[in-house]
């Protein structure tokens, strides 16, 4: 430093200094975001597959409520676009007519976006998105299986298998540290309505 002050090299020398040190606090900052983003990521798959179970366990804990006899509770579901789903028939408590809602997975051809969707006869609506399967397998008094959930006066229990995968495609590759595995879950719901034997 001379009496006037700084020198050009001086200067240039501390702002590259001053380059290197921001330049690798930034460096240290994109991991960390990257970090964030995934567990956005896994937090929002996980409210997706609570979603998708509450929906679900809700109407089939209510299957068979005050339907006449010879109406079958629960029954196996299959549309022309989607894998084997699940329809399930109720009163509702506060009265009206019986309510009938079906549950699948629809693969959108367009978009490649798997939907879990349910079908009340007239509406067509998603419920969750990203939902990889949906399997459904319903078991009598004695846990012994009820083939395609066939034969409703036997159906006991109801098990939902559920798989949900990350919104972001990203996310989902297996080479990489920062991914976000599919969540499963498997539920076991028993029927109100069905425990009394009918």
């Amino acid at each position: 430093m001379t009496a006037l002050g700084f020198t050009v090299i001086e200067l240039l020398l501390a702002m590259t200094m001053t380059l290197a040190i921001m330049a690798a606090g930034l460096s240290l900052a994109q991991p960390a975001q990257a970090a964030l983003r995934v567990q956005f990521e896994s937090i929002d798959v996980t409210q997706r597959l609570r979603a998708a179970v509450d929906s679900l366990t809700r109407d089939i804990l209510m299957a068979g409520s005050g339907l006449p006899a010879g109406v079958p509770a629960v029954a196996a579901y299959q549309s022309d676009s989607s894998e084997s789903g699940l329809t399930v028939r109720y009163v509702p408590a506060g009265g009206g007519g019986m309510t009938t809602r079906s549950y699948y997975v629809r693969i959108d051809d367009r978009t490649n976006l798997a939907e879990l969707r349910r079908w009340d006869g007239t509406t067509d609506v998603p419920v969750v998105d990203h939902v990889a399967s949906a399997v459904f397998a319903c078991f009598d008094e004695g846990a012994a299986g009820v083939p395609s959930c066939g034969e409703a006066e036997r159906i006991r229990r109801v098990r939902i298998t559920l798989r949900v995968e990350g919104v972001v495609r990203h996310t989902r590759r297996t080479d990489t540290i920062l991914r976000v595995p599919a969540e499963s879950v498997v539920v076991d719901v028993a029927p109100r309505a069905l425990q009394g034997g009918g």
